[in-house]
């Protein structure tokens, strides 16, 4: 109930007690020379002053000491003061100034700033206000909580390394500091240190720091970089490892509401991991710098970061958790810095990978079109190239035994691949041009089956066997080489490849042993020999064979689109038909260990100009080259010894059988040539008019069948016998038949439909059935004998068939009717 104006405190007393002067409007003097050293709480409660200077030598100032004084605006605090208690300034809504008559280093070492340093409150220390640019001195080891807060005019702080913690809200409200230098002493800084620090545009916390309170950064909205030892609340990482963390967020789901928006650029400078949902929202940043001290990341580290263009992932780094990278979708490039490093990285799943949104993978700064995978390295993890679209070309090394699931998936650029067999399957196929398969002991079914881009492909020489349509409807394949090491090619293996126009194989059909499926149209899905021409692509013109021992019977049976077939020196036989209605072989090399060549082996290979038979042949089939009506050259090589040419002719030495005429043959007349052989002329439709020499004593069945040239006999013909359609589908208007013949074979002149007359010598003893059948043209016929002799003629069944023309025989001294 004082009610003076003034109140003098003397010397002498060194305390003020609680309450003392709670509710005195009296002015407080100080008597002398102070000697109080403790003021106690609510002891100026109330006080109507405004302003007070604590006298030096106050120690501690007591809880709520000065309690709404709300007309004091200016208080002197000594260098004496250690302590302010708890809301020794409560509700005190006009102070304005706060005069420190000590230094910097003695105001660092107070302890309950918390209450005094509200908003709108400036300091002053040692006469000068707390503004612009601030330098802790050397001595101070902690700067406390709030000794700085809400002084709106600092605008950098340059901290010793004398300092080993920075306080809580030791700077809030600094809303003009635009830089703060931390050193590498401090080890902690606490809650809200620099919340509502509205200017300062980037922050550097050293390695030395372990521990960053919540709300630390909370409101620094002009904040664009920030580079931090660790993410969320301590280096350990055992709790709050959200980066939100530190600008208030209270679990990762806040993140995107407290990070600000303008901050793009985090440093990442230690710790071990990057813990589940750290950057979970962070939406607005465009650069994360991961350490190399970094093992983990973890699940949906980055998730939702969706302005973030580029990720560089340490070669530290060897897990990444399931959806780590989800929602990236900015993401346009990961940088790594050592491939071995990176294929051995755990990833939990499809989002763990950042290529799958990033696409572009950079080694060391440049981009990875060619990816080689390096020698030394055994196993490539899944998912490690998920998404990879920057790929164009892949080379696996033999040393890689395993490969992870999905490793290449969605690498839908790669154009070429050099790998072992069992990679095959891993390496996306849509854009696939050029395979090098360097080892392994197969290709598995299917392996490459709908590579429609596929122009090339090389199979090494470890590889033993081709899957059963490993190479389906690879439409763009233009060529292909199958190594001698194969020993097996499934069925349909290269079934519609529509572009095939050569090819090399170690044999034909399905096994090198060749003890079944031998026809050529196995390896393109034909059942049988039949189907060749059905499966066997248009397209293929070129086949070199390098293995083997057998062309098998009826191998390239109809393979009408073949140019050109090269036989190697390991074949020691041609199959009967092997090459039968090859319409469009224009070359054929019959390798020189070729002992046999089957019957009709290249009947009908009309497109065949010339033939040559080495030395090793001792076996030619019949009609082997029947109907190659373009045959123009034959030649046996000079050192075999039983076939011999002469004439464009191939002749049984031996027997003086001419096994095989063409179109421009010249019979020898030399004596070497006694028989025309079994279709030894059939087909040659272009033949030259021939001239039969008179050491021909026989022309066997077929030997001229379907020939349009006109027949010439010597001067003194001994040919006894013409065979079994030897003539059929003559094309001349007219022949003679020497008298030396003494039998004419059934079906002999068939189907000659242009012949008219025929004029038969005297020593004719046998006509066979149907010599003449159908030749419709036919008019005259003359004998050289008499009519009897023409009786006595053994005839055979409608040996004149279908001659509607024909009526009689005209024979020396009369006619016989017919």
């Amino acid at each position: 109930g004082y009610a003076g104006t003034s109140i003098t405190i003397p010397n002498g007393v060194t305390s003020i007690g609680d309450y003392a002067f709670s509710g005195c409007t009296a002015e407080i003097i100080w008597g002398g020379t102070p000697t109080i050293t403790e003021i106690g709480r609510y002891a100026f409660a109330g006080y109507a002053g405004t302003s007070i200077t604590i006298p030096n030598g106050v120690t501690s100032i007591g809880v709520r000491a000065f309690h709404n004084c709300t007309s004091l605006t200016s208080i002197t605090i000594p260098d004496s003061v250690t302590s302010i208690s708890n809301s020794a300034f409560e509700d005190c809504t006009g102070l304005t100034s706060i005069h420190y008559t000590g230094d910097m280093v003695s105001w660092c070492g107070i302890t309950g700033l918390d209450d005094i340093m509200s908003s709108g409150r400036m300091l002053y220390i040692n006469g000068s206000k707390v503004e612009g640019e601030v330098i802790i001195p050397d001595e101070t080891v902690m700067i406390p909580s709030y000794a700085f807060a809400y002084q709106t005019g600092i605008t950098s702080v340059t901290i010793p390394d004398s300092v080993t913690s920075i306080g809580g809200a030791a700077f809030y409200g600094c809303d003009s500091l635009a830089a703060v230098t931390i050193p590498n002493s401090v080890t902690s800084i606490g809650s809200s240190a620099f919340s509502g620090c509205t200017s300062l545009p980037s922050v550097s916390i050293p390695a030395s720091v372990t521990s960053i309170g919540n709300y630390a950064f909370r409101n620094c909205t002009a904040l664009g970089s920030i580079t931090i030892p660790f993410v969320g609340a301590t280096k350990d990482g055992r709790s709050n490892t959200h980066f939100g963390y530190i600008f208030g967020a209270s679990s990762y789901s806040d993140n995107g509401n407290y990070v600000p928006a303008s901050l793009k650029e985090v440093i990442v400078t230690g710790g071990t991991s990057i813990g589940s949902s750290a950057f979970r929202n962070c939406t607005s940043l465009t650069s994360v710098t991961i350490p190399d001290s970094v093992t983990s990341i973890g699940s949906s580290a980055f998730s939702g970061c969706t302005s973030l263009p580029s990720v560089s992932i340490p070669a530290s780094v060897t897990s990444i958790g399931n959806y780590a990278f989800d929602g990236c979708t900015s993401l346009a490039s990961v940088d790594i810095t050592d491939i071995g490093k990176w294929v051995a990285i755990d990833f939990a799943g499809d989002y763990a990978n950042p290529l799958y949104y990033a696409g572009n993978l950079y080694l060391n700064g440049e981009l990875v079109t060619g990816l080689v995978i390096p020698d030394g390295v055994t196993s490539i993890g899944s998912l490690a190239f998920y998404g990879c679209t920057s790929l164009t070309s892949v080379t696996i090394p033999d040393g890689v035994t395993s490969i992870g699931s999905f490793a290449f998936s969605g690498c839908t650029n790669i154009a070429s691949a050099t790998m072992p067999s069992h990679a095959i399957n891993y390496i996306p196929q849509n854009s696939l041009k050029a395979v090098v398969i360097t080892s392994g002991e197969s290709i598995e079914d299917y392996a490459f089956s709908g590579c429609t881009s596929l122009t090339s492909v090389t199979i090494g020489h470890s590889v033993e066997s081709i899957g059963g349509y490993a190479f389906y409807n690879c439409t763009s394949l233009s060529s292909v080489a199958i190594p001698d090491s194969v020993t097996s090619i499934g069925s349909g293996a290269f079934s519609g490849c529509g572009s095939l126009e050569s090819m090399t194989i170690p044999f034909v059909g399905a096994t090198k042993d060749g003890t079944s499926d031998t026809h050529f149209g196995y390896i393109f899905g034909a059942s049988s020999y039949s189907w060749n021409d059905d499966y066997v692509p248009s397209s293929l013109k070129e086949v070199m064979i390098t293995g083997g021992t057998s062309i098998g019977d009826d191998a390239f049976y109809w393979c009408s689109s073949l140019t050109s077939v090269t036989i190697p020196d390991s074949v020691t036989s041609i199959g009967g038909s092997a090459f039968f209605g090859c319409t469009s072989l224009a070359s054929v090399i019959i390798g020189d260990s070729v002992e046999s060549i089957g019957n009709y082996a290249f009947d009908g290979c009309t497109s065949l100009t010339s033939v040559t038979i080495p030395d090793s042949v001792t076996s030619i089939g019949g009609g082997a080259f029947r109907s190659c009506s373009s045959l123009e050259s034959l030649t046996v090589s000079e050192s075999n010894h039983v076939y011999h040419s002469a004439g464009n002719c191939i002749i049984e030495t031996e027997t003086g059988t001419l096994i095989q005429g063409c179109n421009n043959s010249v019979i020898p007349s030399d004596g070497s040539v006694t028989s025309i052989g079994s279709r030894a002329f059939s087909g040659c439709t272009s033949l030259e008019p021939i001239t039969i020499p008179n050491c021909v004593t026989s022309i066997v069945s077929y030997a001229f069948s379907g020939c349009t040239a006109p027949i010439k006999w010597g001067d003194e013909p001994t040919i006894a016998v013409i065979g079994e359609e030897a003539f059929a589908g003559y094309a001349g208007t007219s022949i003679s038949i020497p008298k030396s013949v003494t039998s004419i074979g059934k079906l002999a002149f068939a189907n000659c439909s242009s012949l008219k007359l025929v004029a038969i010598g005297g020593g004719l003893t046998s006509i066979g059935s149907s010599a003449f059948w159908y030749c419709e043209s036919l008019e005259r016929v003359t004998f050289a004998g008499s009519v009897e002799q023409w009786q006595k003629v053994s005839k055979g069944s409608w040996w004149n068939s279908g001659c509607p023309l024909l009526t009689k025989v005209d024979c020396a001294g009369g006619s016989a009717l017919v």
